[in-house]
């Protein structure tokens, strides 16, 4: 199975902290799109409690950069990126909230985003070619 996360050459990390030990900097995953060749590609189109979009500076302002998986221990206020030009890591301020989605309007806000437009896009071609889909909690009794 694969849902798309890569942590491959990512340059992204979060601070895990350890009960009476020492914090770790943890490489995380993050979405590439890729599905490996694996025969099970996961979706998970309303977003996770673990997931969160990456921001980086530009001369216009801080943008979306990348959605990364965050593991279990972990704040959002300890997810850094790791510098390209010197050493460091950056600390991403901006990410305050899970990217878990709910309700009928906020979700779609959310949808208009570079990561859920290509995330729909990747489901919508894969869709047309499967021959099995398999929907995990979901009633499919909405219109959407």
């Amino acid at each position: 199975m694969s849902d798309g996360f890569n942590d491959f050459r990512s340059s992204y990390y979060g601070i895990l902290r350890v009960d009476g030990q020492d914090s770790y900097r943890c490489r995380l995953e993050r979405y590439t799109g890729r599905y490996c060749g694996k025969p099970i590609h996961l979706y998970k189109l309303h977003g996770s409690l673990n997931y969160a979009m990456m921001h980086r500076e530009t001369r216009n302002g801080l943008v979306d950069d990348n959605e990364v998986k965050f593991k279990y221990g972990m704040s959002l206020m300890d997810l850094e990126r790791e510098r390209s030009r010197k050493n460091g890591y950056d600390n991403d301020f901006c990410s305050y909230n899970a990217d878990f989605l709910t309700g009928a309007t906020t979700k779609i806000s959310y949808y208009r985003s570079r990561f859920y437009r290509k995330m729909f896009q990747k489901f919508k071609n894969n869709l047309i070619r499967a021959n099995k889909l398999i929907v995990i909690g979901y009633g499919g009794k909405d219109g959407g």
